[in-house]
């Protein structure tokens, strides 16, 4: 899965699993939000935080601490609680797996939505790159072959002593650069 996101994507990625995720636990998204300190809301901040940050998606504690309206200091004391829950309390583990599970079923399926509909974009700025890095180069090769080209001509002007076979040659040498120069300008 193609988890590079801008920092657009990454917001949106956010704020979808908060605003699902708040379904889920059956409480509104501005209370998730907001600075009441109820063990059922800062349960389901824990738990959505851990889950947000476990799978991935690029996003900075800031981020997620910015969304709730906390600061990221916030945002690692839930991380490493949920951690600690999961391996010393089974019925925290319980809730958290049936948590995931709905993660897993419902929210993570339209994240993978938003990636999607960013890679197009991302690969599409990779090809736009690509030809420009592409275009620089053609402009140098032009310029080097016109430059030698330049030189060929001093050459064979000052030059002109040349005789037969060694004159043909360098003059057949000299059309070939000339129409590889063509080429190059027409591509």
């Amino acid at each position: 899965m193609e988890k590079s996101l801008n920092k657009i994507g990454k917001h949106k990625v956010i704020s979808l699993i908060f605003s699902e995720m708040a379904i889920h636990f059956g409480i509104p998204l501005e209370e998730l939000k907001g600075r009441d300190r109820s063990y059922h809301l800062v349960n389901a901040r824990k738990i959505i935080s851990h889950l947000t940050l476990k799978n991935d998606y690029e996003v900075t504690l800031s981020m997620v601490g910015a969304y709730l309206r906390r600061d990221h200091a916030t945002i690692i004391h839930y991380r490493n609680f949920v951690d600690g829950q999961l391996s010393i309390d089974k019925r925290f583990r319980r809730a958290y797996d049936e948590h995931k599970k709905y993660f897993d079923r419902n929210v993570l399926p339209k994240v993978n939505d938003i990636n999607r509909s960013a890679a197009p974009k991302n690969e599409l700025e990779k090809l736009k790159e690509r030809i420009h890095e592409l275009e620089a180069s053609n402009n140098s090769m032009y310029y080097e072959t016109m430059l030698f080209i330049e030189h060929i001509n001093r050459h064979l002007q000052e030059d002109k002593l040349l005789e037969g076979f060694r004159r043909k040659k360098i003059d057949q040498k000299f059309l070939d650069v000339k129409q590889k120069l063509q080429q190059i300008k027409l591509a």
